[in-house]
């Protein structure tokens, strides 16, 4: 093959310069699979999220090589997602599946790639229309009523220390590979100052965090514990899987027909986030207490209309002011 002189660069096409660097030919097809197979070690649900969208991604360009395919080509299909936030995270798998390729040698090297070239969507008009959904006090009261006694922990953890879903409940979805979650050891119940310490195995961002736990949780945590602390706190089903758990309902279900509204998927934790940045009016704290960063914080819990009463009363919610005896209504 004549490959062209350096007076001619300008002409230089993107196989010429594979061809000059030694760049080895990958299908779109196998490019995908081995990314997603570089990845195994991450969460599941990381996992599954890469694979949901190159699988579109595989859809709609069939096994054409990865050199091949424009930016573009790749703009437009792109632009067939109208939501920018969902646009934005597929753009995110893209560019992280090219640059991996160039990495391997599969593309040039001393230039950025096709992915790296689309256009980013502006994300201003997603956050101005976003809601932070919460629930009030009156709400949690009624949830701490009427919640099945194996859901239980889950509602107190995640309404008055802002614990994830993820962090307290077993991943149902490979058998062989469950994260870790959070044990009653990991709760120091009987310290000085008590709190909760999420370990870098079951915190979603893999960093360790230390939670206070304060005198309401305390409360309703202490009958709650178990004679052997390395028993995991979450045993059952996580409460989204559509699984009937209470005279025929599930959680969920039971837990919408008593509020009396469709369930606010994440409303316990935000408005743990929420209430909690009420009360103590400092960002970075909150943020390092629900391993969040920064701007998240401000972006989702500041100043979202609840009121400094309102996170008075949510933090008062103690056994001694919800009647657990509703649970047992059918």
């Amino acid at each position: 093959r004549v490959i062209p002189k350096a007076k001619d660069k300008a002409a230089l096409t993107v196989a010429d310069l594979e061809a000059l660097q030694g760049v080895e030919k990958i299908s779109l097809t196998d490019a995908v699979a081995r990314f997603i197979d570089s990845k195994a070690d991450r969460s599941i649900n990381h996992v599954a999220t890469l694979r949901t969208h190159l699988g579109q991604l595989l859809a709609a360009f069939g096994p054409l090589n990865l050199s091949s395919i424009t930016t573009v080509r790749l703009d437009a299909y792109l632009l067939r997602t109208a939501n920018p936030m969902t646009r934005h995270n597929k753009r995110a798998t893209i560019v992280a599946l090219w640059r991996w390729a160039r990495a391997k040698s599969y593309l040039p090297q001393d230039q950025r790639t096709i992915a790296e070239r689309t256009d980013a969507p502006s994300l201003n008009q997603a956050r101005r229309g976003h809601i932070t959904e919460t629930w009030t006090p009156a709400e949690l009261k009624t949830i701490l009523e009427v919640v099945p006694p194996h859901y239980l922990a889950w509602v107190l953890l995640a309404s008055f220390a802002g614990l994830r879903t993820f962090e307290l409940f077993p991943d149902e979805k490979c058998a062989t590979r469950r994260k870790a979650v959070l044990r009653w050891c990991d709760l120091e119940l009987d310290a000085e100052a008590p709190r909760i310490l999420v370990p870098a195995a079951v915190s979603k961002t893999a960093q360790r965090r230390a939670v206070p736990i304060c005198d309401t949780l305390a409360a309703w945590l202490a009958p709650l514990r178990p004679a052997d602390p390395s028993i995991i706190i979450c045993q059952q089903a996580n409460p989204w899987v559509k699984r009937k758990s209470w005279n025929g309902e599930s959680c969920i279900s039971r837990l919408s027909a008593a509020l009396g509204v469709p369930w606010k998927k994440n409303a316990l934790r935000h408005s743990f986030g929420t209430y909690r940045t009420i009360q103590t009016s400092s960002v970075g704290a909150i943020a390092l207490e629900m391993g969040n960063s920064e701007p998240m914080i401000r972006r989702h819990y500041l100043d979202i209309g609840r009121t400094a009463s309102q996170a008075e009363e949510w933090f008062a919610l103690a056994p001694g002011t919800v009647d657990r005896a509703l649970q047992a209504v059918g």
